[in-house]
């Protein structure tokens, strides 16, 4: 008899995936309505099945009215056009944690399997973010390579080819979801800080710089348009 060796990174060896995994597909054959779902993971989950479902209903209702199909109505209703297995809705779990959070493994496991409890650790080491502690971020990195405990929640590193047969590491935000949080945020810096936070991260980082720049964009023209507003007669 041969001996079969299952790879560590298996995803049915990872922790609680089998749990999650029947209590999700529970959830999907037969959703709590009465009641609210006792296990938060699970709800925060559902949710955004949820969400992606009436996105994809409403691309699919588009489509349709511009052939000339109506949609599918039931007790005066229009009817989600898709309702994921489980398979599918794993996959979906997981593009959302991308999105919300990057690409770093903890993050993807943690935004799948306790969606709830990521975004409150999230929202949270958010709220200790300011201008010194982003530019800090990026200027101590720049100059020495270090990272500080704020970092994983905010930014990524990751090798690039500087020069034939020389690496070196650059870092961006972890997430287009968490450069447009951080960029909110910078919206309340008056505008000189802004600016002088824009050119230190462009130099270190084109993406992060990016983000700000968005920022500045954004506040340009706000201000443009109430500008505009005031001269209307």
């Amino acid at each position: 008899m041969s001996l079969i060796v299952l790879p560590l990174c298996s995803l049915p060896l990872q922790r609680r995936y089998d749990d999650f995994q029947v209590s999700l597909d529970a959830q999907l054959r037969s959703p709590t309505t009465s009641n609210p779902v006792e296990d938060r993971a699970i709800a925060a989950a559902m949710e955004v099945l949820q969400i992606e479902a009436a996105r994809l209903a409403q691309l699919e209702a588009a489509a349709a009215a511009d052939k000339g199909i109506m949609p599918m109505v039931v007790d005066g209703e229009a009817q989600p056009l898709l309702k994921p297995d489980k398979t599918e809705a794993f996959a979906i779990l997981v593009r959302n944690a991308i999105e919300e959070f990057g690409f770093a493994p903890r993050d993807v496991y943690n935004g799948v399997f306790d969606l709830s409890l990521a975004k409150e650790n999230h929202i949270a080491k958010m709220k200790d973010l300011g201008y010194p502690e982003l530019i800090s971020l990026a200027d101590t990195f720049a100059k020495k390579g270090i990272l500080n405990n704020l970092s994983h929640h905010v930014v990524a590193v990751q090798p690039h080819q500087s020069a034939p047969r020389i690496d070196r590491w650059t870092m961006d935000f972890k997430s287009p979801r968490i450069a447009k949080e951080v960029a909110g945020l910078m919206l309340s810096l008056e505008h000189c800080y802004l600016r002088d936070s824009y050119h230190l991260l462009r130099g270190i980082s084109p993406g992060m710089g990016g983000a700000l720049f968005e920022a500045i964009a954004h506040r340009a023209l706000c201000q443009r348009r109430a500008a505009a507003h005031q001269d209307d007669p």
